[in-house]
């Protein structure tokens, strides 16, 4: 069963000089990229692609951003100059140091007027008493009935001293560009990009495509960012099931045991990147399932891969 490679690409205007970045609001209409943002921050993307339906739900995670520190993640972000808070991407708390928020590719603000006002374990302790006993073996940890995830590191002793604020959405019709391949073909497909680029957000928006269009649609979900956390999948995955993982390297007996217990016809599947993973995929496939993964990297990193494109 043959695996496509698939490279489409979407332009859009980028500013220089005295140019106007445009892009399509939902009505189809061109717009002003600027002018979106401040009319439309809800319907504008910071890629500049503008697609469907968004579902973010911040409210659950900024309360974990300490209250000092919040305002700047608020409705006064247009004012002050920074990027609109539904473009956020990352929170960054790290013991010690400036707290910050990125939001896209270079785009980082600091979440105090004052340089030397630094993160404290007083403001890291609310977040974690709500996170206490959440976070896996991978350090990751999830919100019932949200996508987000909150990253933790930790000290040799096992003190948390940083923690990253992942805001996961789900974009409904962002796969519309994937939509022959996925209905009306049987091959695999595997999504390739940077971290934070936004694999996972199509890989779940596929699982709900596929799953819709009447197919046996099983998920493995190593950190629950597809399906969400909770025992109920996230409503973004459709009828796709889902099967947690215990841990990272139990990833690859999961996915062969997907195929044996529940009879899909596709496996939904992030992040492969290991060799057990990539072995148990192929052996996926030698059964006639299809699979919809995952993976770091571009396509000329895939092709320098020997494992991965194997």
């Amino acid at each position: 069963m043959p695996c496509r490679v698939l490279t489409r690409a979407v332009s859009v205007c980028v500013p220089r000089a005295r140019l106007r970045r445009i892009c399509f609001n939902p009505a189809g209409e061109m717009r002003s990229w600027e002018l979106l943002q401040a009319t439309q921050p809800e319907a504008a993307r910071a890629d500049g692609v503008v697609s469907g339906k968004v579902e973010e739900n911040m409210k659950e995670l900024l309360e974990l951003v300490p209250e000092r520190f919040r305002e700047f993640l608020g409705p006064g972000n247009l004012l002050r100059g920074h990027p609109p808070v539904c473009t956020l991407q990352d929170v960054v708390l790290d013991l010690g140091a400036r707290p910050r928020a990125f939001f896209g590719k270079q785009q980082l603000v600091y979440l105090a007027e004052r340089h030397d006002v630094v993160v404290e374990q007083a403001d890291l302790d609310p977040a974690l008493a709500k996170l206490d006993g959440k976070f896996g073996a991978d350090n990751r940890a999830g919100m019932d009935g949200s996508l987000h995830r909150i990253s933790a590191m930790r000290a040799k002793s096992g003190q948390i001293y940083g923690l990253t604020l992942r805001v996961g959405r789900a974009v409904y019709g962002n796969t519309k560009m994937l939509t022959d391949i996925l209905l009306a073909g049987t091959e695999s497909v595997l999504v390739l990009g940077s971290p934070g680029c936004g694999k996972t957000t199509i890989v779940r928006e596929a699982a709900r495509v596929l799953s819709e269009a009447r197919l046996n649609v099983v998920v493995v979900d190593t950190s629950n960012e597809i399906c969400g956390d909770g025992l109920v999948p996230h409503r973004s995955v459709g009828l796709a099931r889902r099967m947690m993982v215990p841990s990272l390297p139990h990833q690859a007996g999961v996915l062969i045991e997907a195929v044996q217990n529940h009879t899909p016809d596709v496996i939904v599947v992030d992040e492969i990147g290991r060799q057990a993973e990539v072995e148990a995929v192929r052996t996926v496939k030698q059964r006639g399932v299809r699979v919809l993964g995952s993976a770091h990297g571009d396509l000329r990193s895939l092709v320098k891969n020997g494992m991965l494109k194997g």
